[in-house]
This record gives structure tokens, sequence and C-alpha cells, in this order.
């Protein structure tokens, strides 16, 4: 099922203009995306890298997202499943227990103590639009899992 096939009642969708693709690729923003995710709680666990494509789901299926580009032409919300897929995924060699490329989350989320050297490669750009349009979209619902306290990578302090 795709995200945006979810009933969501009568609620007003919130709208989230994406950045352009030169601010996605930029290392500094992955290093500040990175930094969010690994602050972000979950219960009583932090954001790990089998749990990072949970945080865009969990938000899409909470809120109404309208997802346009930086010109403002609509993007449809990907299958979080498809996009977060492996490379060369093959359905007989099961290297992935759920599919999903675990390898890439974790190098994401090293982001957080490691800035990337790199800009992101094309192939990876939607799921960094996803992963900004959740943080943005949660809102403070998402917020309010933010553990500023005990997280050593945040720059947020308790005053």
């Amino acid at each position: 099922m795709k995200m945006n096939d979810i009933d969501h009642d009568d609620r007003q969708p919130v709208r989230i203009t994406l950045p352009r693709d030169e601010l996605i690729r930029d290392p500094h923003y992955l290093q500040l995306l990175a930094i969010v995710m690994w602050c972000i709680r979950r219960g009583t666990k932090y954001v790990s890298r089998r749990t990072l494509i949970d945080v865009p789901a969990d938000v899409f299926c909470r809120e109404r997202v309208e997802l346009l580009t930086a010109d403002g032409e609509p993007f449809p919300i990907p299958d979080l499943d498809d996009l977060f897929e492996p490379a060369g995924y093959d359905e007989e060699e099961k290297r992935f227990e759920s599919g999903h490329d675990f390898e890439w989350c974790g190098a994401f989320m090293k982001n957080a103590i490691q800035p990337p050297l790199y800009p992101a490669q094309d192939r990876v750009l939607d799921r960094i639009r996803v992963i900004h349009a959740a943080i943005v979209a949660g809102g403070p619902w998402l917020w309010r899992n933010l553990d500023h306290k005990t997280c050593d990578k945040c720059r947020v302090r308790e005053r």
C-alpha cells in the first residue's frame, strides 16, 4: 500500500516544499539530517539503521502529507519498501531479511558522528527527500520524542 492511499479523515494536508538537489547533496546538510535522526527516540530506543525507515512510515501514516518540489510541482511519496530496497537486490537472493538497505541506513546514521566526505549520489536523493519530509512533517509529535538531555550528538541543550 502506498502512503498516499491512506485515509486521513478530512484533515488539511501538511504541504512541504522539498529543498533543491544542490542542498540535498550537500555533505553538511546530510550531517544535519543524520544528527536529527540520531536524536529521535521511538519508544524507549533511539532510531537505528534498522528502524530508520519506520520514522517516515509512522509520520506519513499519522499525518496527511503533500510534498512539492522546489519548483512547486507535486512530488508523490514513494513506496518506502521500494525506495529503501538495496540496489541490485534480487528476490531469490535473501541477503537481507526484510529486503531493506540497512548498509546505506547505517552509513547515513554514521554521518551524525563523522561528516560525509562526498556529496550524496543521485540514486539516494529520494531517500534523503523522504527523511527530510518526515522530520518536517512530524512536527510536535516527532519532536516530543527528541531526547536533548541524553543525546550527545544533538546541538540543542537544556537551559
